[in-house]
């Protein structure tokens, strides 16, 4: 019963706000309510945003992550207009670095779905991201590394050399790549 409650509040909620939606498609394990609250959606302003995470067999919640970001555009970006799921060893296009708003994928090379959510709409390098990897317990920690130090969405994700490259612009004709390597044995990061 308690199982069937929640169900229903999470259809609900989808239902009732403009600014929200459940995604389905987007990851095997998870479905994704996300949801955007702003006081001005038509400009770039402070805006809430709340990502609750579902398991997509049993239908319960296990997360919700908050974002309270400075510049996202509500009425373009969020909500399930631009999320994308994107398998690794591909060379990702996009058009200004954006990949996307709620972007499943495996990060750390664990076989895991992972997540990358949309923080800020960027300057003239793209948007910047906040990375979420999985853990054994189906929770989402927040990659601080990756979320401060790389910030953009990688467009080549190498599960081989266990690689991420990513693109962004330095002025108005160069882009600077740059390569991260994931050490599984120390589970971090190294700028290469």
């Amino acid at each position: 019963m308690k199982k069937q409650f929640t169900f229903l509040i999470f259809i609900f909620s989808s239902i009732c706000s403009a600014q929200n939606c459940i995604d389905w498609k987007l990851s095997k394990t998870f479905d994704f309510d996300i949801m955007a609250k702003s006081d001005d959606p038509s400009s770039l302003s402070k805006t809430r945003i709340v990502v609750k995470v579902f398991n997509k067999i049993k239908k319960i919640q296990l997360q919700t992550i908050v974002i309270e970001s400075e510049s996202i555009l509500t009425s373009k970006s969020y909500p399930c207009v631009n999320n994308n799921s994107y398998a690794t060893d591909t060379f990702l296009k996009s058009v200004d670095n954006d990949f996307g708003d709620v972007i499943v994928v495996d990060f750390n090379f664990d076989g895991k779905e992972d997540v990358a959510l949309k923080r800020e709409e960027g300057g003239n390098g793209g948007p910047l991201y906040n990375f979420y990897i999985q853990s054994e317990n189906e929770q989402f920690i927040l990659d601080k590394y990756l979320s401060d130090e790389v910030a953009y969405f990688p467009y080549y994700i190498d599960s081989k050399e266990k690689t991420l490259s990513v693109r962004s612009r330095i002025n108005s004709v160069s882009n600077e790549e740059i390569k991260y390597l994931y050490n599984d044995r120390k589970q971090t990061w190294i700028r290469l």
